[in-house]
């Protein structure tokens, strides 16, 4: 629930309102709803193009809901609240609120927060998490003010490409065991290819640290929402491959920041583990996103994945503020 460093829109010092709003956002509202997460999380940046896709691809019971918060008609905050399809069950959600820094201590943040609560309550939640970053002390003790717990942390890592020696990123690619290949996903796109995609990811995301064990995602939801995703960079996510099997992988994506790319999940099936093979991975999506002129590679991973932690330091990405992760049980009678 954190607040962005902006005065305001257009740069505009914020008066005493006499009138907040909170009202559900509507498909007009996108752009500026846009604006106000930008504003907000300006390191996972989202444009209007990626909410329309996902409400009109997500099944319905995935869609966000999402509200806007005016002072005297002006935006100066949003709630989401949608239940996380790689988790998802009818009654957890996820529910963010941010407000611009120059409108916080007014009433905002409460109202967007009531609001959202009241809606995911009325549709039968359990439980609703939220997420602040740690430096973000005003956040963490809204949350704690209103029971939530901490639950996990995320660590958001930034690579500079430009800085990054690419002769020590060619010699960490081919540093593993010599039976494997790295291919694109365009290189291996034919036959049943997706298939064994959408097979290696349903086995090597269950060892990814999360809020919640996995739910398995249909092949047919797999291919549209990430392979079929515009921003998914098919030259530059790359494969393990050992005979014709796929073992591990590392996917991006282009970032909505200019000259980003967000990495998006590097796994190893179990048995291939501790050979070096993330590394190498890894250090082929750098060589690629260089050679292609982007000037930063984002990652997040969770404070209980040691081990790929320990791969982004050795690549040399550097570690933000970890984000809090933080659930509240509904005592709800039924």
């Amino acid at each position: 629930m954190p607040a962005s460093s902006a005065e305001g829109p257009h740069g505009l010092r914020p008066q005493w309102a006499t009138m907040l709003v909170v009202r559900h956002a509507a498909a007009e509202d996108l752009a500026v709803y846009v604006g106000l997460w930008n504003a907000v999380w300006p390191n996972l940046a989202r444009d209007v193009a990626e909410l329309e896709r996902d409400d009109a691809t997500l099944p319905e019971p995935m869609r966000a809901l999402r509200w806007i918060a005016t002072l005297d008609g002006m935006p100066v905050g949003f709630a989401e609240a949608y239940r996380p399809a790689s988790y998802f069950h009818p009654r957890k959600w996820m529910l963010h609120v941010g407000v611009l820094a120059a409108y916080r201590r007014r009433g905002v943040g409460t109202a967007l927060y009531d609001a959202a609560w009241a809606q995911v309550a009325e549709l039968g939640a359990d439980t609703v998490s939220t997420q602040v970053r740690e430096d973000d002390q005003a956040s963490i003790t809204f949350a704690d003010q209103r029971g939530l717990v901490e639950l996990n942390r995320d660590f958001e890592s930034l690579l500079d490409l430009q800085a990054v020696d690419p002769g020590q990123m060619v010699r960490l690619a081919e540093r593993m065991p010599p039976n494997l290949t790295l291919l694109s996903f365009s290189e291996l796109d034919k036959g049943d290819f997706r298939m064994e995609f959408h097979r290696l990811f349903e086995v090597v995301r269950q060892d990814i640290p999360r809020p919640e064990p996995p739910v398995p995602l249909t092949f047919e939801f797999f291919q549209e929402q990430v392979i079929e995703d515009p921003f998914f960079l098919r030259d530059g996510t790359f494969f393990a491959i050992h005979g014709e099997e796929p073992i591990g992988f590392s996917g991006i994506y282009q970032g909505t920041n200019d000259g980003w790319v967000d990495q998006w999940l590097t796994a190893v099936r179990r048995d291939w583990r501790g050979r070096g093979i993330a590394q190498a991975l890894k250090a082929k999506i750098i060589l690629w996103s260089r050679a292609n002129g982007y000037r930063t590679l984002r990652t997040d991973n969770s404070s209980l994945n040691a081990p790929i932690l320990t791969v982004n330091e050795s690549l040399g990405f550097q570690r933000s503020a970890a984000i809090i992760t933080m659930r509240r049980h509904l005592d709800l009678v039924r």
